[in-house]
């Protein structure tokens, strides 16, 4: 068993946050050079975390050679964490059973767990201190300030702001100051490394004052109209955690494009499935209680693309009621610096379409041709559906004894795609039977999860059996 070669992804040099409980998500390459797995099993402080996702393509590793089996070497597995008062610190080791039977346990390391700041008390009144957290990185100089001047005519004039730069620009930065620097109320802090807007606005999230009794999501080149906090903060009642509004999309010199959002799909703040698979909770219109931090920070590992939004949404819905103004409370600029922009984006199918197989068959390389859709396609399951799976289980690790039932076999429900690929093709059926508004996204996941599938034990045959083309 000395032959086992194990390379863990993660760098378990850096503190993991725990909060009121995580979920640590472990990729990495375990194989034998000659032999294949039948068990792997992730040891966390002697506890047994089972790896249905072993022996998993990883496209990076040679196919060929003396050490083909590392091709299909890929693992992932995810690891959940109560909440801990004090930091402590865990090792990890992979146990592996291949098929002669023989087992082996193989260190992995050792991470440090560290717990969360004590959780806010939610204010209840409409009068409260607002936070508002504003990240920016190179913002245009003309939009920042332009949204700088909205914020200060706000009807709602008890909030402070909280301007979190991710490594702007030196003569960028400066404009933030300068734009700023006319109001106490503003407070700006500058990250030593750039984190990306998802941890950006985690930072931000973070410097959150204990006073305050709400929070509102700020981007550096809106423009709000002026009762924005105040209709936002009027919509609350006893169980709403958090509260969005329309808006009016609008073109970079202002012009308006469409009085609402919601010109290309259907809305959604009840459905908690169809928010998990599809956001429609825009960061910028958002308004919530700071309580809700204690359940939102950390923000989970970030796995594809993840948005700070989608996040904060399934944990309103999971702990309490979303409100929503049907009106438009800002303006939402288009332009190409945009990180999403408001777009129409295409329904999922299933299976391609028969025009598109027929000219397939028609080319040269099928075979070649119909790996590569697929290598597409898998990517779908990396990236997407392990991020859904993400969410459920920190939602669960922090809420599952304060939601609903119904809310928390929802999110078990998606957690076990981990384990089965069958509850996405139950939650693709779903979605056509009650038409959810996620354009089609439970498809999109079936098929990448079919791809991963497929590809998977293609290239363990290809191993097993010493195929080289």
């Amino acid at each position: 068993m000395s032959a086992l070669a194990v390379h863990l992804d993660a760098d378990l040099t850096e503190p993991f946050p725990i909060g009121a409980g995580n979920v640590l998500v472990v990729t990495g390459r375990c194989h034998h050079p000659t032999r294949a797995l039948r068990r792997l099993t992730l040891v966390v402080d002697g506890a047994a975390f089972p790896i249905v996702n072993h022996s998993c393509l990883r496209p990076e590793m040679p196919a060929q050679g003396p050490d083909a089996n590392a091709r299909t070497s890929g693992f992932w597995v995810t690891v959940p964490f109560a909440a801990i008062a004090e930091p402590r610190r865990v090792t990890l080791a992979l146990r592996a059973e291949l098929d002669d039977g023989s087992v082996a346990d193989v260190d992995a390391g050792a991470l440090e767990l560290v717990p969360a700041r004590p959780a806010i008390p939610a204010a209840r009144d409409a009068d409260a201190l607002v936070a508002i957290c504003l990240a920016t990185c190179d913002p245009d100089p003309a939009f920042f300030a332009a949204q700088i001047d909205s914020l200060l005519t706000q009807t709602h004039q008890r909030w402070v702001c909280i301007v979190s730069d991710d490594g702007s620009a030196a003569e960028r930065f400066a404009a933030i100051v300068a734009a700023t620097a006319r109001d106490p109320r503003f407070t700006v802090v500058r990250n030593d490394v750039r984190l990306g807007h998802y941890r950006n606005f985690e930072r931000a999230l973070g410097c959150v004052p204990a006073e305050a009794g709400f929070v509102a999501l700020s981007d550096h080149d809106d423009i709000w109209y002026p009762e924005k906090l105040a209709v936002s903060l009027a919509a609350f009642g006893p169980e709403t955690t958090l509260v969005y509004t329309d808006m009016d999309v609008v073109a970079v010199d202002g012009r308006v494009l469409s009085r609402t959002y919601w010109t290309t799909r259907r809305n959604n703040y009840t459905d908690l499935a169809a928010l998990v698979f599809a956001n429609t909770v825009t960061g910028a219109s958002t308004v919530f209680r700071t309580a809700l931090l204690a359940v939102v920070l950390p923000f989970p590992i970030r796995v594809g693309e993840a948005y700070h939004d989608h996040w904060i949404a399934c944990a309103a819905l999971t702990a309490g009621t979303i409100g929503y103004v049907d009106a438009p409370m800002y303006a939402y600029r288009q332009h190409a610096d945009n990180v999403l922009g408001h777009f129409a984006p295409p329904g999922h199918r299933l299976l391609p379409k028969p025009g598109d197989v027929l000219r397939a068959l028609g080319r040269a390389g099928l075979a070649q041709r119909t790996l590569t859709t697929l290598w597409r396609l898998r990517e779908i399951y990396d990236r997407d559906v392990v991020r859904l799976v993400v969410i459920a289980r920190v939602l669960l690790e922090r809420l599952r004894d304060r939601t609903t039932p119904t809310k928390r076999r929802t999110l078990e429900h998606i957690a076990r795609l981990e384990r089965s690929r069958i509850g996405l093709a139950r939650e693709a059926i779903a979605a056509a039977i009650t038409r959810r508004p996620t354009l089609g996204a439970e498809r999109y996941c079936l098929r990448g999860a079919f791809a991963a599938w497929v590809l998977d034990r293609y290239y363990r045959w290809r191993a097993a059996t010493g195929v080289r083309r």
